[in-house]
């Protein structure tokens, strides 16, 4: 999962500790459910942005937003996204799990 992350999202600096444990589907965009085995991250890549809060980064890759969302600094947070190059769902897609048929 790790491996697909960096070919999603190149340039991507997870803070410190943190692993990518699960993906799934969020609306026209993907969700990357991180953990350091006690605190846990959201990562989203989406078509649009996210409003601007504490605890909520957010850059603008392309066409695509990313969001990196946790109770870490926001120096932290926005650090992680910095690097950022190409946002590319594709490479998770083999993670995520099927939509709801019936939602």
């Amino acid at each position: 999962l790790r491996a697909a992350l960096t070919r999603a999202l190149p340039g991507l600096r997870l803070p410190p500790g943190f692993t990518p444990v699960g993906v799934q589907p969020r609306g026209q965009g993907l969700e990357v459910a991180l953990t350091d085995g006690l605190n846990g991250l959201t990562l989203v890549v989406a078509p649009q942005d996210v409003k601007a809060a504490p605890g909520v980064a957010s850059r603008r890759v392309g066409q695509r937003f990313v969001w990196l969302v946790g109770n870490l600094p926001q120096s932290t947070l926005q650090a992680a996204l910095a690097g950022v190059r190409s946002a590319t769902p594709d490479p998770l897609g083999t993670f995520s799990a099927p939509a709801d048929s019936n939602p």
